[in-house]
């Protein structure tokens, strides 16, 4: 991790206050009573512990509770909680948990729930999205920001970039903007099944189960919708191609990561990390978060905004060489960048963004920060000032008109009556 990444807080916790009963699942106290006690752990004197014990019983029911005092008893607990409520509104931990002192010394008991079935998710495969100027766009992508045709259908178009997987970008002929659906890899058929009876365990709308995929690289696997109704695909044993192929002048090798605005900031990271299993890299104050499913720092960030839509889509390339080159290849287009070169804080990676033909925001990237150790790892809370979104202070901020396109244009989610999909 580098120095002055920004102020940090433990890695349970949040960058705001944990006010209001929606921080809790369903708006519902603890009130102590369970069956199991799964294990003990440390003494109130260590803050770090305590702060992220009391911080599971805040979560509840999904994730477990803390019982105090050798003689633990539901009193207890409800006092815990009422302690830690009382302190919501500090952002200090320390001064979160003064009135605590008075449990010195007691044992703190986590009685957990079954643990939920991981996702095994293991990285961000392709982005599907809705085209209303679909020549237009196709022709964007394969002549400008080189990628390459990888078939289509009476759906889509799909694209693949210079890695092995068989499409990282299908473009869907629609009157509007907006996300078509997601796709992750997950590891093997058995957990995309094992996904699937967890997310209907949980009530999950599923719109497609389990089953053989009818598109371009075949596979198994299932979509289901997020709470703000993005169609995700989960899928294994996808064909891929059988070698990278480099394209001329330019080739992103595959996607790096997605941006997506949300109107539901707490629900949905929420959904995405005590449910699909992804984990919080880093915060950018309270109005990003940053999921990582492997040790690359992020496959996709939550953008806190007034309504769901796509904010920008990612590329990897292969270095900082890979960006400059494929800047060059739009320069002589007669297209330049609509923000960038520059470096980001968060995940300390090299952008440079250009608008589409259809309006979308998409992003040369590289150099993409990777967390070393899982353990140690805790989410920075990043300022939101110029010179942390652009470290090298080369790309000044992202203008009005780049802003608006990342706003994107909101979007209902699945399905939507008499839109292609």
């Amino acid at each position: 991790m580098e120095a002055g990444r920004g102020s940090r807080f433990p890695r349970t916790g949040r960058p705001q206050s944990l006010s209001g009963e929606s921080e809790v699942h369903g708006g519902e106290k603890d009130d102590g009573r369970h069956d199991e006690i799964a294990h003990e752990s440390s003494t109130l004197g260590k803050l770090r512990d305590v702060w992220m014990l009391v911080q599971w019983s805040g979560l509840g029911r999904e994730t477990g509770v803390v019982a105090l005092g050798a003689n633990s008893r539901p009193n207890r607990t409800r006092k815990a909680w009422a302690l830690y409520r009382r302190h919501e509104t500090s952002r200090d931990p320390v001064a979160r948990l003064s009135d605590l002192n008075d449990f010195e010394g007691s044992r703190i008991v986590v009685i957990d729930k079954p643990e939920s079935v991981q996702m095994k998710i293991q990285d961000l495969r392709h982005v599907g999205l809705l085209s209303p100027a679909i020549a237009a766009h196709a022709k964007f992508y394969l002549e400008a920001w080189g990628l390459q045709s990888a078939g289509e259908d009476q759906h889509a178009r799909y694209f693949r970039g210079s890695s092995t997987e068989h499409h990282i970008l299908s473009l869907h002929p629609a009157d509007r903007r907006g996300l078509h659906h997601l796709a992750f890899s997950v590891d093997g058929r058995e957990a995309v099944d094992a996904a699937a009876t967890e997310l209907e365990r949980r009530g999950t709308t599923i719109v497609a189960r389990a089953d053989e995929l009818d598109q371009p690289g075949g596979g198994y696997g299932l979509r289901f919708l997020d709470p703000e109704n993005r169609c995700i695909e989960l899928s294994a044993d996808v064909t891929g191609h059988s070698s990278g192929s480099w394209a001329e002048g330019v080739g992103p090798r595959r996607l790096c990561h997605v941006v997506l605005n949300t109107a539901r900031f707490d629900q949905v990271v929420e959904f995405y990390t005590a449910v699909l299993g992804f984990r919080v890299s880093d915060w950018n104050e309270n109005q990003m978060a940053f999921l990582r499913c492997s040790r690359k720092h992020h496959v996709i960030a939550f953008n806190r905004l007034d309504h769901a839509s796509v904010n920008h889509v990612a590329y990897v390339m292969a270095d900082v060489d890979g960006v400059m080159r494929g800047l060059s290849n739009l320069r002589a287009r007669g297209q330049e960048p609509d923000w960038g070169p520059g470096r980001h804080g968060p995940g300390n990676n090299i952008f440079c963004y250009y608008k589409d033909p259809a309006g979308y925001v998409s992003e040369f990237s590289s150099d993409m920060e990777h967390i070393e150790d899982e353990a140690a790892h805790e989410p920075a809370v990043w300022r939101r000032v110029p010179e942390q979104i652009d470290r090298w202070g080369t790309a000044g901020p992202p203008s009005a008109d780049v802003r608006k396109a990342m706003a994107g244009d909101p979007d209902p989610g699945w399905p939507v009556k008499d839109t292609p999909r």
